[in-house]
């Protein structure tokens, strides 16, 4: 095993995905085992929607559960095509409540003694605006990972936190935003775990997405069109950023539930995670005239 020693300086940030987030499962995994990674120490965390379970697991060191999700997933309780016309094909409720509180019931004082500064990407209805969940927001750790996850016109329409209504962070978030988060946050290495199919949207799922949605309200059925409609580029690695992404996953799209597929994008991302060059040059933070850092410093 190889050992990783400036994991304090280290940014990690994770996609979105669905259950394609198996992949990035077994690329934190591989960081772990095969590069000796502490995400315990790491200086922060930046994720969206399918990456934020996987990333607060891997900081609180629950591997063995994490690893367990693709027999866990196979249930019709969790993802079900039987409830296209009405209710969740998605369940949310049952992957928090049934699945991650059942696995790790202390997850969130572990999480408060891992002491990670960690970022989970929502966004905030009708405003259409990104929120960031921290560990100072004072929130439930499980509210904010079931908010965070619950993508309107697939699950439920939105969660409310205390009045306020909250959906998945891929209605508002990138990941250049994530990167942006971890390096304000004194990142000066960033590993981006990307496990999204970019332009695997066919015409038919847009389709069925606006159908889904065609009587909620018109600030959700905007947020949908314009996911739908989204042009997101891959991001590629440069000095300080590595990039580590999915090719040709078993796990084809986001809400595959066979134990099969999403235990092979485990393996897939193990793999990956194993080949990984870990950065070794440091982002270079340019100032502008006001003392201020310049947006996106380290894109050449």
């Amino acid at each position: 095993m190889r050992t990783f020693n400036d994991t304090a300086s280290l940014g990690i940030v994770l996609s979105d995905g669905g259950t394609r987030s198996s992949w990035a499962v077994g690329v934190l995994y591989g960081l772990y085992k095969e590069h000796g990674i502490d995400f315990s120490k790491v200086r922060a965390l930046a994720a969206i929607s399918g990456g934020e379970a996987a990333g607060i697991f891997a900081t609180t060191g629950h591997f063995k559960e994490m690893l367990d999700w693709a027999e866990k997933f196979d249930d019709p309780r969790f993802i079900s095509w039987g409830r296209w016309r009405k209710g969740p094909i998605m369940d949310i409720n049952f992957l928090v409540d049934g699945i991650f509180k059942k696995q790790a019931p202390l997850l969130e004082l572990e999480e408060r003694k891992a002491n990670v500064n960690y970022f989970l990407a929502a966004t905030r209805f009708p405003e259409d605006v990104r929120h960031w969940f921290t560990r100072d927001s004072g929130e439930s750790l499980w509210e904010e990972l079931r908010a965070g996850k619950t993508m309107s016109g697939v699950s439920d329409w939105w969660v409310d936190i205390d009045g306020i209504r909250y959906a998945d962070g891929c209605f508002s978030t990138t990941l250049e935003d994530c990167i942006d988060k971890v390096v304000e946050e004194g990142a000066q290495r960033v590993i981006v775990i990307d496990n999204a199919s970019y332009g695997h949207s066919s015409a038919l799922v847009r389709s069925f997405l606006r159908w889904r949605v065609r009587k909620a309200p018109e600030y959700i059925r905007s947020a949908v069109e314009d996911f739908c409609n989204k042009d997101e580029q891959p991001v590629k690695s440069r000095p300080g950023i590595v990039v580590c992404r999915s090719k040709r996953l078993a796990t084809r799209h986001a809400l595959v539930r066979a134990a099969r597929y999403n235990n092979k994008s485990i393996e897939q991302g193990y793999a990956a995670a194993a080949r990984l060059q870990l950065p070794t040059e440091t982002i270079s933070h340019q100032i502008n005239p006001s003392g201020d850092l310049l947006k996106h410093p380290y894109i050449a």
